[in-house]
């Protein structure tokens, strides 16, 4: 992944200094991925229900997604999690809860 340039001075900046939009737009996720990490994203450390997450995914579906929305989510978390391990941020698992997204140490 090519380093992104600061708007303001044209430098490369680290993968840990992109807001979440950015980093999404630079690993170029789309559809649920991008959703689950955009709600992660705005649910901060308290993290997101599986419930919130499915919502997410299936916003635009008038039918509220698939029967099968709760393995699909799960297919879908664990992609993503191989799309940020380069990066600075991890999905981490919330036991009888959810997820949160997590800064690497």
């Amino acid at each position: 992944m090519p380093p992104t340039l600061c708007p303001v001075c044209g430098q490369a900046r680290p993968p840990g200094a992109l807001s979440p939009a950015e980093l999404a737009s630079d690993l170029k996720l789309g559809g649920h991925q991008r959703r689950i990490f955009m709600r992660l994203a705005e649910a901060g450390r308290r993290g997101a229900s599986i419930a919130e997450i499915i919502d997410a995914m299936y916003l635009d579906d008038p039918e509220g997604g698939s029967l099968t929305a709760v393995n699909v989510m799960r297919v879908m978390v664990c992609h993503l999690r191989r799309r940020l391990a380069p990066t600075a941020w991890r999905v981490e698992t919330i036991s009888a809860y959810g997820y949160r997204l997590q800064r690497r140490a």
